[in-house]
């Protein structure tokens, strides 16, 4: 058995290591990684990470979207018994630098020059912070006040980390190794901190143990993601339901399609055919508008059918949730309507989100009873 998240991502990397474990895009183009490369690209993320002088539950905090590098951070941070922090890449440079020294993180991973710029605004007020390691290899720096103020040894791409992980594994494996062994339950996995809105952000405490009650419970529900799911992964891992999400992921050991961009949701699922996804209402809802728009403006009777159909279903939703299904009228008016309109939305929507889909989850608000 063993005591903590990365332990756990050890044992599936031990079960599934051929299998894919991660796609995700690199220029425009869908990559893929088998749990084997995963495992071995983030212990040269590790291997960098200790160089670089990380001890034992020191935080490293992670501004950036979701992406594959996202998780190597994280996943790196972890197997050096660091404590990996993340922050919103919206946050303002405030707001930035308040959970970077609240949480005490003494390295930064940052995603491209916008949010390296965040850090370089205060970094008088950043003592503890000993480097920015900038995931955007192509960094462009703006030219302005700010990044001219700060010291070039600061900061490194992650193409030099990489190559100063690679040139440290072989030295510092074992150490790696006695590093994740070290780890037990009641250590602390991550904080995630809280948005803010009622006065300054505040870091949850997560431990391994809460996040690994998490994994187990999930694993105990029936027919819920399996092995051989796919999973299509956009929220930000700066909030838990992405973070549980991710932890589950690397327990259960199927594959994670990876892409933030909320603007490609539809066309990534075309392309990924996920079985499984997973989002917060407000997608769910700009769908479901975006559909029902299309349908009651369409000319003549065929948007009057579309209305009525959605009447039925609205009404449908309401007995539902009093334990009640209509009378005979009713009841054969929504069978009418699912052969002649609901069959051919259900086909539609079918191939537009891959033809593999077993269902969605939401989470991180509620859901109206009219989208459920």
């Amino acid at each position: 058995m063993t005591d903590s998240i990365v332990g756990l991502f050890e044992q599936t990397v031990e079960r599934w290591g051929s299998r894919k474990a991660a796609s995700y895009k690199r220029d425009g183009q869908w990559q893929s990684k088998s749990w084997r490369q995963l495992s071995d690209e983030r212990l040269v993320v590790a291997s960098a990470l200790f160089s670089l002088g990380l001890k034992p539950h020191e935080r490293v905090n992670i501004v950036s979207n979701t992406s594959y590098k996202w998780i190597l951070a994280d996943l790196g941070t972890q197997s050096v018994a660091g404590e990996p922090v993340a922050i919103y890449q919206s946050s303002l440079p405030h707001e930035v630098e308040y959970i970077v020294n609240d949480s005490q993180g003494v390295l930064v991973f940052v995603e491209d020059s916008e949010q390296l710029e965040k850090l370089a605004k205060c970094y008088e007020q950043l003592p503890n912070v000993r480097k920015v390691i900038v995931m955007d290899d192509d960094l462009r720096l703006r030219p302005g006040e700010y990044l001219n103020s700060i010291p070039n040894d600061w900061m490194m791409t992650w193409s030099e980390m990489i190559k100063l992980g690679k040139a440290k594994i072989s030295e510092h494996k074992q150490d790696i190794t006695q590093r994740i062994s070290s780890l037990k339950k009641d250590d602390v996995l991550t904080l995630i901190y809280t948005s803010g809105t009622t006065g300054k952000p505040k870091g949850v405490v997560l431990t391994h143990a809460n996040m690994m009650y998490e994994c187990t419970s999930l694993a105990a529900i029936d027919g819920m993601i399996e092995t051989n799911d796919v999973q299509l992964l956009f929220l930000p891992l700066a909030h838990v339901f992405a973070k549980v999400l991710e932890c589950y992921w690397f327990t259960c050991g199927h594959e994670m399609a990876i892409d933030s961009d909320i603007t490609q949701i539809v066309p990534n699922m075309s392309v990924v055919r996920p079985t499984v996804m997973c989002s917060v209402p407000r997608i769910f809802e700009k769908v479901y508008a975006k559909v029902a728009g299309a349908g009651t403006s369409a000319p003549g009777l065929a948007g009057k059918l579309f209305s009525w159909t959605l009447r039925l279903n609205e009404r449908k939703a309401l007995l539902a949730n009093e334990g009640r299904q209509g009378d005979w009228w009713f009841q054969l008016q929504l069978n009418i309507a699912k052969s002649i309109i609901f069959s051919k939305i259900e086909k539609k929507l079918t191939a537009l989100f891959g033809g593999r889909l077993r269902f969605f989850i939401s989470g991180g608000a509620p859901l109206s009873k009219k989208m459920a």
